[in-house]
């Protein structure tokens, strides 16, 4: 019977080789561009001045072949947040202007949460869902990226953080079978 180096062609004791390149990584340039959402990370904690439930929802977008530079590179988002408790009649800070950017994010990415109304004000509120990756996979969006400072090991370093500006127009969604590399 073959085992997996018969398979692959390849001897598991060969030498391995790095070789450092002068251009070996450029940093996304900070601009606007249409990409893809191409995977969600997804964190529950609690906020600690309240102990109210919190998710943060963080999208991984892929830079469009139609931009003209760094077409394929991927940039993380800083985080969307969703707050927890409370009910619609009586809403605390958080659900108020806190949700607002995670309904900004579903409104973007074509996901409408449901309309409930308070029987007693008369007033609106929006059923928030937790969405997962199969919800927004392939989405076509418009991001801008922008380029944080921060300190990793006592060195100084940036990091290029996507910002979820609009839903992408005229940009055509992505699907799964795209990313399959066979």
């Amino acid at each position: 019977m073959a085992d997996m180096n018969d398979i692959l062609g390849s001897d598991s004791s060969s030498d391995a080789y790095y070789i450092p390149s002068d251009d070996e990584f450029v940093i996304v340039t900070e601009n606007t561009y249409p990409a893809h959402i191409t995977d969600l990370k997804v964190i529950h904690t609690k906020i600690r001045s309240t102990g109210n439930a919190c998710i943060i929802f963080k999208p991984v977008y892929e830079i469009a072949t139609e931009a003209e530079e760094h077409h394929g590179r991927t940039v993380n988002s800083n985080g969307i947040f969703r707050y927890g408790g409370g009910s619609p009649g009586e809403p605390n800070r958080n659900q108020t202007s806190g949700n607002r950017a995670y309904k900004d994010f579903l409104d973007i990415v074509n996901i409408t949460p449901e309309e409930v109304k308070d029987e007693n004000t008369g007033k609106v509120a929006y059923s928030l869902p937790i969405i997962t990756k199969e919800d927004i996979y392939g989405v076509p969006v418009m991001i801008k990226v922008k380029h944080r400072n921060y300190e990793y090991d006592g060195k100084s370093r940036t990091a290029a953080d996507g910002i979820l500006i609009s839903a992408w127009g005229d940009g055509k969604p992505k699907s799964q079978e795209d990313d399959l590399p066979f």
